[in-house]
């Protein structure tokens, strides 16, 4: 518009909007004064002042974020105040009375995923866990669906196929955010509430919240469940307070038995071993294992050079040449290795008298690393095949009888353990005990698994 447009226009809104002729509107004020800030910016930009403008246009961006901001604050902070008050409502109801979008209060159940099976979960099982680990505070959740059943098919049936078999297609749980981080006004931490399936009979409840594939991630319990499942609870105490008698006996049982096997063995090796004294650190008490295990592996298997090392990641790797089968160093190192007293089932360790008195240790994954010497290698090839050039011949129809030690050497000369099925050199086993095996099966199996094909083949592709 032109300078006089805008003077006309300017006029007429200072007439309608200013605050003395709109005393019922409290925003008069406010609103009369960002009518004049938007003239001022207009006029400069008619007069060429386009720096002024822009920082006008700039100061109201500004403004409009910061309200923006503001309302999405205040909409958190009702819907907080909203979930919270709703779910101390529903405090005081019967579960029977929720309704699925409410939030009620609920107590998680504490899991650790490696102890217990999640998915398969009965809700007599959940009890059982509930009971053992227990469970965290009261926190807000929203009922995203309800699941009816009978009494019977909550405390027997797996949630998560109870919930397959009942809904057609997939319910997804997850998390829905309450109120976000806000460092500036002191909220440090996002605000969430899981969504779960609500469980339910006329005596039960139970949440869950299910992934896509309706298994349950999470499982939690309503407050006040004691007095739900109250009769259930009593029976499994007594049968948890069983299973408990139970285990320390049979724990008690298998240490007595290793007490008695490992006591001559510790007072036949006190002579040659270190016996670990009070005041070592643990690096210390590794040291004197490791020194321990490598004195034992020498007098067991003589001639036989071990090395024991420790790798990166502090755990310890054996190594040797020839000599014993992995089987046979795996009986000494079981003897030192820590992880044989962990229970799988409780992570509960039980130091046993040897570990106690010699020391213990943490073996790799592939805690023995058995090698094999060239000559090693060259007599299994002579064996096999008298000569060399055998193996690169391909109609040898001719059978060779091993011995059992140099049917293992070849597959450890290839890198394979026996007992790995289609991947083993198969063999025949005669009336009289031989055991052959056709020169063509060994020349496959060698020029499949080993280096000796790779570098076979590269030769041929080179003269080629």
């Amino acid at each position: 518009m032109t300078q006089e447009q805008l003077e006309q226009e300017h006029r007429k809104l200072v007439i309608k909007m200013h605050p003395d002729r709109n005393p019922d509107n409290p925003n008069a004020t406010a609103e009369f004064q960002e009518m004049q800030s938007q003239y001022e910016e207009r006029k400069a930009e008619l007069n060429g002042d386009y720096s002024k403008a822009r920082k006008g246009r700039e100061r109201r961006e500004r403004e409009d974020r910061e309200r923006r901001e503001r309302e999405r604050r205040e909409q958190e902070r009702r819907k907080k105040e909203m979930a919270i008050d709703q779910a101390r409502k529903n405090k005081q109801r019967s579960h029977l009375e929720w309704k699925q979008g409410e939030y009620v209060y609920a107590r998680m159940v504490n899991f650790t995923r490696s102890m217990f099976e999640w998915d398969n979960l009965s809700g007599d099982e959940l009890l059982h866990v509930v009971i053992k680990m227990g469970v965290k505070e009261e926190t807000v959740v929203r009922i995203e669906h309800i699941v009816e059943c009978q009494s019977f098919d909550i405390l027997n049936a797996s949630l998560s196929k109870l919930l397959n078999s009942m809904e057609t297609g997939c319910i997804y749980g997850g998390r829905e955010t309450l109120q976000d981080a806000d460092p500036a006004n002191g909220i440090y931490k996002k605000q969430t509430v899981g969504k779960v399936v609500m469980f339910r009979s006329e005596q039960y409840c139970v949440f869950g919240n299910p992934m896509g594939d309706q298994t349950i991630s999470d499982y939690y319990m309503p407050v006040g469940y004691e007095t739900l499942f109250g009769s259930q609870i009593d029976r499994i105490k007594a049968h948890i307070a069983y299973e408990e008698q139970e285990k320390a006996r049979l724990e008690a049982e298998r240490m007595a038995r290793i007490e008695a096997e490992q006591r001559p063995m510790i007072a036949e090796w006190e002579p040659k071993l270190i016996a670990l004294s009070r005041g070592l650190t643990a690096k210390e008490q590794k040291e004197v294992a490791m020194s321990n295990l490598k004195t034992m592996l020498k007098a067991k298997f003589p001639g036989a050079k071990f090395t024991v090392k420790s790798d990166r990641y502090g755990d310890v790797v054996v190594r040797w040449e020839d000599g014993p089968t992995w089987q046979a160093v795996r009986e000494v190192t079981k003897l030192f290795d820590a992880w044989e007293a962990i229970d799988a089932k409780t992570g509960n360790q039980t130091l046993t008298p040897w570990m106690e008195h010699y020391g213990r240790m943490c073996f790799s994954v592939t805690e023995t690393e058995r090698k094999m010497s060239v000559l090693t290698k060259a007599r299994i090839l002579q064996q096999l095949g008298s000569v060399t050039e055998a193996f690169t011949t391909s109609a040898i129809d001719d059978e060779v009888t091993v011995s059992d030690f140099d049917w293992l050497m070849l597959h450890l000369l290839v890198g394979i353990e026996i007992g790995k099925g289609n991947q083993e050199c198969m063999s025949t086993i005669h009336a009289d005990g031989r055991r052959t095996v056709a020169i063509n099966a060994a020349v496959n199996f060698i020029f499949s698994h080993s280096d000796y094909c790779k570098q076979t083949k590269a030769k041929k592709a080179k003269s080629a």
